[in-house]
């Protein structure tokens, strides 16, 4: 629709007024399908129990998933987000990543870690590199390993 619409505008003059198939009856409407549903108690334990048996073979991308769903931060803030952006104090502890996709606006990200995270956190072992979770954030794309543990 809006390229016949560019297309009939005066800067372009390209189509002849009113050509365009899409415009308001004439377009199908394709309404917005809500979908509502809830998580099974089961569930809980099974997703559970298979990121627990992934975790011998990457433990970096399950504590990483945790530490998402603990949080509800975004997967690529978690994935590259650096020890030096751990911020405690008696407010409780945080992680501000100087870096991140609302940046460039000038707001600060904060993302609050719930007690489970800061005990994940804990628990792993410190990587050289910086990064909460080691190699993971060392990727060019850590979102796409994550997705693949996580499916």
């Amino acid at each position: 629709s809006r390229a016949f619409q560019l297309a009939e505008s005066s800067a372009y003059g390209w189509r002849p007024k009113l050509s365009n198939p899409c415009r308001d009856a004439e377009c199908m409407a394709f309404g917005v399908r809500r979908r509502k549903r809830h998580v099974k108690p089961n569930e809980f334990v099974a997703i559970h129990e298979r990121l627990q048996s992934l975790a011998v073979e990457y433990p970096w991308h399950v504590a990483c998933v945790y530490a998402i769903l603990y949080s509800g931060s975004r997967v690529t803030e978690m994935a590259k987000a650096r020890r030096a952006d751990v911020v405690s104090d008696e407010s409780g502890v945080r992680i501000v990543p100087a870096k991140h996709k609302t940046a460039r606006h000038g707001i600060e990200r904060t993302i609050w870690l719930p007690r489970q995270t800061v005990r994940l956190l804990a628990s792993l072992p410190k990587h050289d590199s910086g990064y909460l979770f080691g190699p993971l954030g060392e990727l060019i794309e850590p979102r796409r390993a994550i997705w693949e543990i996580w499916s």
